[in-house]
């Protein structure tokens, strides 16, 4: 099936009153938690403006303590604004849409209808309620509700990536 045909729709997902929040927590975890920086990086401040109080240096150890607690707020600044921005584009009753077709698939949106090719994708990982696709040229990760990518199409993905 060449990408410009029609791939009809399969599978459907309609938003609820915690899909904002839900989502918003997801990405902000993956990104953090993936990289440790939420904790290796404040950590590591902390133990460092601990010494420099022991040999003395107050306000170079305060400064880091500062930057500790900045380190901290960021994660929490990211979550509230994906938070928002998810949430004015997917209203609650709102409803997502995909298909799978031979080398394709095909995303409906409230704003958007997109055809991909598969291989643009690595075979999709699931993360909680969350299928996570992953760019290959960008690495990317972008997250849509496990609904839009059932087993049996994350398997025809990575059978089709295999191929190629």
């Amino acid at each position: 099936m060449a990408v410009d045909e029609q791939i009809p729709f399969e599978y459907e997902f309609v938003v609820d009153a915690g899909y904002s929040r839900r989502i918003a927590r997801a990405i902000v975890i993956n990104f953090y938690l993936r990289t440790l920086t939420l904790f290796l990086s404040p950590a590591l401040l902390l133990i460092v403006a601990v010494y420099l109080l022991a040999v003395g240096q107050p306000l170079v150890a305060l400064s880091l303590l500062a930057l500790c607690v900045l380190l901290l707020l960021v994660p929490l600044l990211v979550y509230w604004l994906t938070w928002r921005r998810v949430d004015r584009a997917f209203p609650v009753g709102s409803v997502m849409r995909s298909g799978f077709g031979e080398e394709a698939f095909v995303l409906a949106e409230p704003a958007a209808t997109t055809t991909f090719r598969f291989a643009t994708f690595h075979p999709p990982r699931v993360r909680r309620e969350f299928a996570v696709l992953r760019e290959r040229l960008t690495r990317q990760d972008t997250f849509y509700p496990v609904q839009l990518f059932p087993e049996e199409a994350r398997d025809r993905m990575a059978a089709s990536r295999s191929l190629n």
